[in-house]
């Protein structure tokens, strides 16, 4: 049973929005076993396989916040800001400026 254009819209929209949560998953597992397999060659101790799966979460978790951020700077692009948000942006950068925070 073939797929209408919208279905496969949605389809392509929920895969694109799901791939944070595989890169989440597999980032680490990846680089723990390339940390195993070199660990084994060295004949080190887990070292590396433990600094690599950290690495690999750190990587995929700054990768998807980044990602997270454009997606939400370009689904905002072109809304009025509100007052709240105004205010805290004026705080931000009056603190920026001075070096402390001016409330």
């Amino acid at each position: 049973m073939p797929l209408s254009d919208q279905q496969q819209t949605e389809l392509t929209r929920s895969l694109h929005r799901s791939h944070g949560s595989f890169e989440l998953a597999a980032a680490p597992v990846m680089m723990a076993l390339i940390g195993l397999g070199l660990d084994r060659w060295l004949g080190t101790a887990p070292v590396l396989t433990i600094v690599l799966a950290v690495m690999g979460v750190a990587g995929a978790t700054v990768k998807v916040f980044y990602t997270y951020r454009a997606d939400m700077a370009a689904a905002t692009a072109g809304r009025p800001v509100s007052s709240s948000a105004a205010s805290r942006s004026n705080a931000a950068t009056t603190a920026d400026r001075s070096g402390s925070a001016v409330r």
